[in-house]
């Protein structure tokens, strides 16, 4: 119980916290799905950031990551059909 309860207050005064929401919300938007819970993972260790937290964040902001991908494959999806079709 005692590594859990150190896991929970790591990171915890306002600097750290603020450092924790803002490297958790670059992590979490990161363009490719499905590394962004290693990547929070591995940068919180790192820098001995509020896991719990990250974590959380990053399952907050995966709707708005996946909103992101779909609006640009219809952008990507119209260039190649150009491309293919008037021959640039």
């Amino acid at each position: 119980m005692d590594p859990v309860l150190t896991l929970l207050r790591q990171g915890t005064s306002p600097e750290e916290l603020a450092c924790t929401f803002a490297l958790g919300t670059v992590c979490s938007l990161f363009p490719f799905p499905g590394t962004t819970s290693l990547l929070n993972l591995l940068v919180g260790w790192w820098q001995k950031l509020n896991q719990p937290v990250l974590q959380t964040l990053n399952q907050v902001l995966g709707p708005l990551q996946l909103s992101s991908q779909a609006r640009r494959f219809p952008r990507n999806r119209a260039r190649e059909f150009g491309e293919r079709n008037v021959g640039h």
